[in-house]
């Protein structure tokens, strides 16, 4: 049997470093733990009983049916704990709009989560602690802003932790459970998000939510856009002018958000990828030339992927096009007439963009023309190293060819002794017996010599 979770030392909270934020969260206190189901109360009851026997024979059969039984233990309590949260989504879907109503519901459902991993069967190993962990004390965090009647915010440390819990593996979380929470967590916040734009835009409807550009560090693009084909489903259902302005509102929200992420992963990318061109260009100058035939299918994907990062919004079809030119230039590199082409392309590309880069935000006209320096002095670069490369390529095929003809020549002159010889003792020979063997022997060794021969 395939094993799927991990067995592992306890985790300890205390010695787990987590922002001061998170530690200091209180969260609700336990109450109405649920207790096991019969069926994990009796596997576990057996799991004793097994890792018992285990101890008295600790034989291999033992230990493997003890193993067994643990896993089943482990997936029985997951699925029981999977059940909980699926109800407790439905609870927290059917929540009331109304701010008042709504605040309690979310509260809670946190209650509800907490309690749901700490009885008997949460989890308690230190691969699945690491994630659950600080995910239920970032739930703790909006629970105390709740409680103190103020805007609960999503912790930043938490699009981090989510990304963890999609790819947690080894853990005592089966996939459905893994997956059951993180549509909870994710509904959670859609309804704070909610919860926040009906308090922003209850007294005065007319009036949107003040947005800001700025990139948030916890924002989650695949979150975001979930959140905004629901925010234009619900646009198109509503028929009250008030809410369809505050769905409206959201929506340019998230969508400024967005923007505002991308711009700054792209200038994150471009000013990453420039100090890489810039280390390339002092690596390349001394390597070989099969370091580079390695190297130029890697530039080449990134500077692929890069294309692609800034034809997302904000749109930046100057950058695109320098990146395709890029890629091309790179490609021609070492090809016949690359060297004539490849000035060409440069000198085409820097009247363009010299245009281009009007329309563009300063930042991002900023990053790309640093990049465009960087990767100008790195081609000029490898234009020097595939000469070199070239001239040393032709020097050992030259080399080759001369050891080649030397090895001829001394072949040549051994031959031709072996031959005079053979012809003397032809010629002094009067025996015919020996006469006629030293002529089939000559006439071989002639047969040699011209298969020596090089071509023309």
């Amino acid at each position: 049997m395939k094993a799927i979770f991990a067995d592992t030392a306890d985790f300890d909270p205390a010695s787990f470093k987590m922002p001061a934020g998170l530690v200091d969260s209180q969260g609700p206190a336990l109450c109405d733990i649920p207790e096991p189901p019969p069926a994990v109360q009796r596997l576990s009851q057996q799991v004793q009983r097994e890792e018992a026997r285990k101890q008295e024979a600790p034989s291999a059969e033992n230990q493997a049916v003890a193993a067994r039984l643990k896993q089943n233990l482990q997936l029985s309590a997951s699925e029981g704990r999977a059940e909980r949260l699926k109800s407790m989504l439905v609870r927290l879907k059917a929540l009331p709009a109304e701010p008042e109503g709504l605040h309690e519901g979310l509260m809670r459902v946190i209650a509800s989560l907490k309690s749901c991993y700490a009885g008997a069967d949460a989890p308690r190993d230190l691969a699945t602690m690491s994630v659950l962990h600080p995910l239920l004390q970032c739930q703790a965090c909006k629970w105390d802003a709740l409680k103190a009647g103020g805007a609960a915010q999503v912790p930043e440390a938490e699009a981090g932790y989510l990304k963890k819990l999609r790819s947690l593996q080894g853990s005592s979380l089966a996939p459905l459970e893994r997956a059951t929470l993180l549509q909870l967590i994710l509904a959670l916040n859609q309804q704070l998000c909610t919860s926040t734009a009906a308090e922003s835009t209850g007294e005065t409807p007319a009036t949107p939510p003040a947005v800001s550009s700025a990139p948030v560090a916890s924002f989650d693009p695949i979150q975001a856009s979930r959140l905004m084909l629901q925010l234009r489903a619900k646009i198109q259902r509503t028929h009250s002018p008030a809410e369809k302005q505050a769905l409206q509102a959201q929506l340019e929200a998230l969508q400024a958000q967005q923007v505002a992420f991308f711009a700054m992963r792209q200038l994150q990318a471009l000013a990453r990828q420039s100090q890489e061109l810039a280390g390339d260009c002092s690596k390349l100058a001394q390597a070989r030339a099969e370091h580079f035939s390695q190297w130029r299918p890697l530039r080449l994907k990134s500077l692929q992927n890069l294309s692609r990062l800034l034809g997302q919004p904000p749109a930046c079809p100057a950058g695109v096009s320098l990146l395709e030119s890029a890629q091309q230039q790179l490609a021609r590199l070492d090809l016949p007439g690359g060297h004539q082409w490849i000035a060409q392309e440069q000198a085409r590309q820097r009247d363009g963009w010299a245009a281009a880069r009007e329309g563009l935000a300063p930042e991002l006209a900023q990053a790309l023309t640093d990049w465009l320096q960087q990767f100008d002095t790195l081609m000029q670069t490898l234009q020097q190293a595939c000469q070199h490369w070239a001239q040393k390529r032709r020097k050992a095929e030259q080399q080759t060819l001369l050891n080649s003809l030397a090895q001829a020549q001394q072949d040549w002159v051994l031959q031709e002794t072996e031959i005079k010889a053979l012809e003397s003792r032809y010629l002094q020979c009067e025996d015919p017996v020996a006469r006629r063997q030293l002529q089939q022997t000559l006439l071989n060794a002639y047969a040699e010599v011209l298969a020596m021969l090089p071509a023309l």
